[in-house]
C-alpha cells in the first residue's frame, strides 16, 4: 500500500481545519502570552514514565505548534521529577497521575475513555514535533473522511529533515507479509499513504474509532499500535495514513529500553506480533505466513501458553468482526 495499492480511494492532503480559534496561550515558563490558533477539538496525550530528561522538549514542541491542541500528560507512576516539571513549566498542560505503571495500552485506554474531543493524539515523551506537524495532520483528517488516523513521519533526533524519505514503520514486513508499512515520500507535500498501522510514538486518531476498538492491554509494550491499526481497518473500514508533512524527531525507545533488556524486547515483539496476526489476519494471510510464524513461535519460551493465547485471540477477532456485521451494530 504505497498510495497506489490497497486502501480507500480519494486521499487528500490538505483542507481547512475545524473547531479552531485564536486564543491567548502561554507556553513554557518564562514565555509571554502569544496569540495562537488552538484546536479545542483535539487532545494530544503524552505518555510518560521517568522521562524527565526529554519530556520538556516534547511539551515545548507541542506548545510551539502553529495549531495548538489540548495537551495532556499521562504520568505512569514516575519516580523522577517529571510531574514537578509539568506543573512548574507547563501549567497549560493537564496532568493525569497514575499510581502504578499501567503500560501503554491500559494507560491510554483509561485516559481516552474520559475524553470528548473529536481527535485524540498519542505521543511518546521522547518525540519533538516540527512546528506545523499538528496542523498538517489535522488538515488531512478534516479533509479525508476515509482516514481513521494520521500517522506522523519520523526522523531520528539527529537527522536533518530531508526528502526523499522512506520509512518502514514495522522495521520490516512481518513474517513476509507486507502490511503496507513501507512508505516513500519525495517531499513534505507528497500524498499521504494508507497502511494497516498506526505509530504509537506519534499519531492522531478519530475519537469515534475508540468507541469500537481499544488498545489490547495484554500486549503491554510493542505491537499494540500495529494491532490497533489493523483492528481499525477490519472493524471500522477506516484506514490509517502516513502524512509526509507531519514530521517529528524521535530518540527511540527511551523509556522501554530502560525497563527491558534487548532479548526480552525481542521476545515480546515477536510474541505480540504472533497474537496480532492470530486476531487480525485472514485465513490466506495466516497460510502465507505459516513458515515464518512457526519459526518465531518455536523461539518463544512458553509455547503452550502462547498457543492457547493465539487461539483465544483468533476467537476474539472473529467475534468482533461478527458483531460489527450484525444488524444494528455501530461503525464509523
Amino acid at each position: 500500500m504505497d498510495g497506489r495499492g490497497e486502501g480507500p480511494e480519494g486521499l487528500a492532503g490538505s483542507g481547512a481545519g475545524g473547531g479552531s480559534e485564536a486564543t491567548p496561550l502561554s507556553g513554557g515558563k518564562g514565555a509571554g502570552p502569544v496569540v495562537v490558533v488552538r484546536r479545542e477539538d483535539c487532545a494530544v496525550l503524552v505518555l510518560n514514565h521517568n522521562g524527565e530528561d526529554f519530556l520538556a522538549a516534547a511539551l515545548d514542541s507541542l506548545f510551539s505548534q502553529t495549531v495548538v491542541p489540548r495537551v495532556v500528560v499521562i504520568d505512569n507512576a514516575s519516580t523522577d521529577e517529571s510531574r514537578e516539571l509539568v506543573r512548574e513549566r507547563f501549567p497549560e498542560a493537564e496532568l493525569l497521575e497514575n499510581t502504578e505503571n499501567l503500560d501503554f495500552g491500559a494507560a491510554y485506554n483509561r485516559a481516552i475513555r474520559a475524553r470528548g474531543e473529536s481527535y485524540i493524539g498519542i505521543l511518546n515523551n521522547d518525540v519533538v514535533l516540527e512546528p506545523d506537524c499538528i496542523e498538517r495532520a489535522l488538515a488531512f483528517l478534516d479533509s479525508t473522511p476515509s482516514a481513521g488516523a494520521a500517522v506522523f513521519t519520523v526522523f531520528d533526533m539527529d537527522e536533518r529533515v530531508e526528502f526523499p524519505r522512506e520509512r518502514d514503520y514495522i522495521i520490516k514486513p512481518r513474517f513476509g507479509l507486507d502490511l503496507g508499512t513501507r512508505v516513500r515520500f519525495t517531499s513534505r507535500d507528497s500524498p499521504p499513504q494508507y497502511m494497516r498501522y498506526i505509530w504509537g510514538g506519534g499519531s492522531i486518531v478519530r475519537r469515534r474509532v475508540f468507541d469500537i476498538i481499544s488498545f489490547d492491554e495484554e500486549f503491554g509494550w510493542y505491537w499494540e499500535d500495529a494491532d490497533f491499526g489493523w483492528m481499525m481497518v477490519n472493524a471500522t473500514g477506516l484506514w490509517p495514513a502516513a502524512v509526509p508533512g507531519a514530521i517529528v524527531r524521535h530518540i527511540g525507545g527511551a523509556s522501554v529500553k530502560r525497563r527491558f533488556d534487548p532479548r526480552e524486547i525481542n521476545l515480546r515483539d515477536h510474541r505480540n506480533s504472533l497474537l496480532s496476526f492470530s486476531k487480525n489476519a485472514t485465513r490466506w494471510e495466516l497460510l502465507r505466513t505459516l513458515p515464518q510464524r512457526t519459526y518465531f513461535f518455536l523461539k518463544q519460551p512458553d509455547k503452550l501458553r502462547l498457543w492457547r493465547d493465539m487461539r483465544r485471540k483468533r476467537r476474539e477477532g472473529a467475534a468482533l468482526r461478527e458483531r460489527l456485521r450484525s444488524p444494528g451494530s455501530s461503525s464509523c
